[in-house]
């Protein structure tokens, strides 16, 4: 019998989870923002502009779903900016009734136009001071979650993050995995698994892959240079209500691309199958060395691989004829 590691109703869903508008250091409003996404397929778009978060529900229609969300930055201020290690973390609200952020400085550092929302801000606990180290990022992880956040991971290489950085962390959602902005105009491009690899071989099973375009706009939405429709997240969900795409995405039925579809994921028994959209070769992954690379039929459009004895997970790679890849989350195996 097959057992469907996308659920076997709802539909998929386009999403870009990190988004930067002239809340902040953007040059498109949140309403040009949402047409062009519109426009281009989209059906869900996080705002994260930095340090405030602001709510845009009222760009919600039948069709499009704004997410309220911010990314909070912490950094390292003993080197040149070009030199410094940062955190950026998303931070996208569970539900539309969060209103209070977490670990924010009144008289902090604001990107672009933030500094002209920050008396809009609401915060229990004011941090007037942010300290770049692993325990103070897990102060910030832990009441994030408590606040009602689920928190990404975005742009570790751009962020200059080593192992020391990011292995010690704990209560991430998720991890960045592309990045629209590295990718279209930074040599540090965010366009890679390694990190996302070996936080899976740390322990941190958990985590969830994610694409998104970190968009500025500064060169308008299309033409060479452009940071938007890069990366995206396919959340598949019973509808396109808040509730229902914050669930699909903890539960994990969500893949992370910068252009190949996954249109069906399955096993049945030792055997897992993946249908795709044409592929030039198809990863199959595992904590191990026993993983495959299928590239024996030229477009594939799917592949069948036999789940290994004793792996205790396995996830998915997906590379179409330009080079793009689509990214799984880890799937644990059952116990046999």
């Amino acid at each position: 019998m097959k057992e469907y590691l996308f659920p076997a109703g709802g539909q998929f869903y386009k999403a870009n989870l990190h988004a930067h508008s002239t809340v902040s250091d953007g040059a498109a409003t949140p309403e040009e923002i949402r047409d062009a996404y519109r426009a281009a397929g989209y059906s869900v778009v996080a705002f994260t502009d930095h340090e405030v978060m602001v709510d845009h529900s009222e760009l919600s229609t039948s069709d499009f779903l704004a997410l309220r969300g911010y990314e909070i930055r912490v950094d390292d201020r003993t080197e040149r900016f070009a030199s410094r290690k940062t955190y950026h973390i998303g931070l996208i609200a569970r539900s539309p009734d969060v209103t209070h952020q977490v670990f924010f400085n009144p008289h902090g550092h604001f990107t672009g136009n933030a500094a002209s929302y920050a008396k809009e801000v609401l915060c229990r606990e004011p941090v007037y001071q942010f300290t770049y180290s692993p325990i103070f990022m897990n102060r910030l992880l832990r009441a994030a979650r408590a606040e009602g956040f689920l928190p990404i991971y975005n742009h570790p290489h751009w962020s200059l993050h080593t192992e020391e950085d990011y292995l010690p962390l704990e209560g991430l959602f998720g991890i960045e995995v592309v990045n629209g902005t590295c990718s279209a105009l930074r040599a540090s491009a965010d366009t890679g698994s390694d990190i996302f690899e070996r936080m899976l071989r740390a322990g941190k099973t958990s985590l969830i892959p994610i694409a998104a375009d970190d968009n500025h706009n500064a060169g308008g939405f299309s033409g060479p240079g452009s940071d938007s429709f890069v990366g995206f997240t396919m959340i598949k969900a019973p509808s396109l209500r808040y509730g229902d795409i914050i669930a699909a995405l903890e539960a994990g039925d969500c893949y992370a691309s910068a252009g190949p579809l996954i249109h069906a994921l399955y096993r049945e028994g030792e055997t897992l199958t993946v249908e795709t959209s044409p592929a030039r070769e198809i990863l199959f992954l595992t904590d191990g060395r026993d993983g495959i690379r299928r590239t024996d039929i030229r477009p594939l459009t799917g592949a069948a691989f036999r789940i290994p004895d004793g792996c205790a997970w396995f996830r998915l790679e997906i590379v179409d004829e330009a080079g793009h890849r689509a990214f799984t989350k880890a799937y644990p195996t059952k116990h046999r």
